[in-house]
C-alpha cells in the first residue's frame, strides 16, 4: 500500500523518484530508485544534517545541474521521524505542483499506521 501511494505521488508530480526513509536511514520504500544512491539520499549532511532536517516541517533544494535539466529535490518530514523525499525535473514539475501533491500523500501515509 505505501509502495501505491508513493508511485501515485510519483505519477502525479512527473517526479523521477520518491523514497521514504527512517531518520536512521533505513529505506522504508520507494518507487523510481534505481538510478538514486539512496544511502546518500538518506544520510543528508550527516548526523549533523538531519538533526536540521528533523527540525524542519519540509524544505526544498533546487540543483542547478551542469546537465540540461535541473533537478529539484523536496523533503517533508512526517511523524515518527519519516523523511519523504521527491526528486523531481523543474522542466517537467513545479515545486508548488510537487509540495501540495507531497502534502496530500504524507497525509495518506500518515493514515497508513
Amino acid at each position: 500500500m505505501l509502495n501505491a501511494v508513493l508511485d501515485n505521488l510519483r505519477e502525479q508530480s512527473g517526479a523521477a523518484a520518491v523514497l521514504l526513509v527512517a531518520e536512521n536511514g533505513e529505506h522504508l520504500g520507494g518507487v523510481g530508485v534505481e538510478d538514486l544512491d539512496i544511502e546518500q539520499l538518506a544520510n543528508i549532511g550527516g548526523p549533523e544534517g538531519l538533526a536540521r532536517l528533523l527540525s524542519e516541517h519540509e524544505f526544498s533544494i533546487l540543483l542547478h545541474d551542469p546537465a540540461p535539466q535541473p533537478q529539484g529535490v523536496h523533503i517533508r518530514v512526517l511523524s515518527g521521524r519519516r523523511i519523504l523525499v521527491v526528486v523531481f525535473d523543474r522542466t517537467k514539475s513545479e515545486l508548488p505542483v510537487v509540495r501540495a501533491l507531497s502534502q496530500s500523500a504524507a497525509l495518506e501515509i500518515e493514515g497508513l499506521q
